[in-house]
């Protein structure tokens, strides 16, 4: 059992506490800053983000409202 779960996390445990994290960060943000994120990224950067990938663009943007700095660390 424990051959399996060292592979369950190798193979599928990062990608999902990158999801997760996203989540996490998604849940905070007011339908305001959703909007505001919505119009600041690409599709194709929202896309990325559902397969946990580039969060550090999605920092960015976030940290360029000060009151969002804080939640932007949780992505780093």
């Amino acid at each position: 059992m424990a051959k399996f779960n060292a592979l369950w996390w190798k193979e599928r445990g990062d990608h999902l506490k990158k999801v997760e994290k996203l989540r996490e960060t998604l849940e905070k943000l007011s339908d305001a800053d959703l909007n505001d994120l919505v119009d600041a990224l690409k599709p194709e950067d929202i896309i990325d983000f559902t397969r946990g990938a580039k969060l550090s663009v999605l920092a960015k943007v976030l940290m360029r409202k000060p009151r969002l700095v804080s939640i932007a660390r949780h992505l780093l």
